[in-house]
This record gives structure tokens, C-alpha cells and sequence, in this order.
């Protein structure tokens, strides 16, 4: 089953429930297919940054109220993308907490709580000391301290 962030309450809790009811009476919107794909949408951004998704597959567990709110930015936009629908999004879609979190999680600017792991994130990198005894390994062309400051 794949990762969701949001449970079907937190759904309604966030667009109310004559939303919900109308958006469900659309042929072939599926809540759990947008769930799904925002989620991934937002783990992928969070792994990009160097953090640890959540793999939450029922919207409960450790999950940051801001990686729900960023999920919900992105479900939203699924939504207003269904052409049978023409669900409009707000007037004031660009300042929109919901949109703000979902724009700073894919634009990397987005900070957790958790620590991101700096050898994870795009462009990371992790190096070893380098042991000429061990079969295989090459010998070491400078140290980190020669590199320090390049």
C-alpha cells in the first residue's frame, strides 16, 4: 500500500464536508489516488532535502503538521486539475498556508523538525578514510585538512 499523510477526517477538517461530498460525487476522483499522490509528491521533496519520509500508509504516526499541510497544498492542486470537476481553487490560492507549505517543500526551502541527513540530500556526500592496507583501495591524494577551506 502506498505512503498517506492525511487521513479522510483531516481531509474533511480541511475543506469541510459539503467540499468533500461534491468532489466525491465526481466519476472517477479517487480521495485515496490524490492522497497517494500528493504524498509522494512531498516525501520525494523531503528526500531531496536529506530527510527520512514518514511511511505512513493511513495518515496516523510521526507525521510534522507541516508535512500535512504541504500534502494538503498538493491535494488541492490535484483537484483543481480534474477537468470533469473545475474545482476552482481560493482567490487567494498564493497565500494560502496550505500552498505556501506545499511551494516551500518543493522549492527546498522547508525546515523539520528532524535532522536532514547531510550525506542523503541532493549534492551530499560522504567521505572515509582511506587505508593503503586494505586489497583494492586507492592511495589517499590529500587529507581533509589540506582540503579545508576549498
Amino acid at each position: 500500500m502506498a505512503s498517506r499523510y492525511l487521513t479522510a477526517e483531516e481531509i474533511r477538517g480541511f475543506l469541510g464536508d459539503g467540499y468533500v461530498d461534491a468532489v466525491s460525487g465526481l466519476a472517477g476522483v479517487e480521495e485515496n489516488t490524490l492522497n497517494e499522490a500528493a504524498t509522494s509528491l512531498i516525501a520525494s521533496a523531503m528526500r531531496g532535502a536529506g530527510y527520512s519520509p514518514s511511511a505512513s500508509t493511513d495518515g496516523t504516526g510521526d507525521i510534522e503538521p507541516i508535512v500535512k499541510l504541504a500534502t494538503m497544498g498538493a491535494f488541492r492542486e490535484l483537484l483543481a486539475s480534474v477537468p470533469e470537476g473545475s474545482i476552482p481553487l481560493p482567490e487567494n490560492w498564493e497565500t494560502n498556508p496550505q500552498k505556501v507549505a506545499y511551494a516551500q517543500f518543493i522549492s527546498g526551502e522547508i525546515t523539520l523538525a528532524a535532522e536532514p541527513s547531510q550525506v542523503g540530500a541532493v549534492g551530499g556526500m560522504q567521505f572515509t578514510e582511506t587505508d593503503a592496507t586494505i586489497e583494492g583501495s586507492r592511495p589517499r591524494r590529500a587529507s581533509r585538512e589540506e582540503l579545508e577551506g576549498y
